[in-house]
């Protein structure tokens, strides 16, 4: 049931379009989907939820504007990011935090405006256009 939660938080709903870029292995089944969604691994249309999976914030800056250019109108951008602490731990080098992404997307035009924990090591920030 927990992980039926995550896809709920994530806003993610039957039917839906869904693209997740650059997921650890088993992150996607522990997500919780609905069955019945078009699940792609690569930006290759418009997206009604794109999660991106991010840890150097150099890739992230690159991916923006495909990112945002891949998003259905009214369509939702999450971008997951290692937890500072739980990285550590595992020995993990990420240089993204909630505040270095808020400065990146609003130099893009999009603002951040939900937060949630997708697990122990990831968390994730929903984007969309700013104003």
């Amino acid at each position: 049931m927990a992980s039926r939660a995550v896809a709920t938080k994530l806003r993610i709903k039957s039917g839906q379009r869904v693209c997740v870029l650059g997921a650890p292995e088993g992150i996607t089944d522990a997500l919780g989907l609905p069955a019945d969604i078009e699940l792609s691994t690569a930006l290759d249309g418009t997206y009604d939820v794109i999660l991106a999976f991010a840890v150097r914030m150099a890739d992230l800056r690159a991916t923006v504007d495909a990112l945002r250019a891949g998003l259905a109108p009214n369509g939702k951008l999450w971008v997951s990011y290692p937890k500072l602490e739980a990285a550590r731990k595992r020995g993990m080098a990420s240089d993204i935090s909630r505040d270095t992404m808020w400065s990146v997307f609003r130099e893009h035009g999009l603002e951040g405006v939900a937060m949630i924990s997708v697990d122990e090591l990831w968390s994730a920030m929903r984007f969309r256009e700013a104003g």
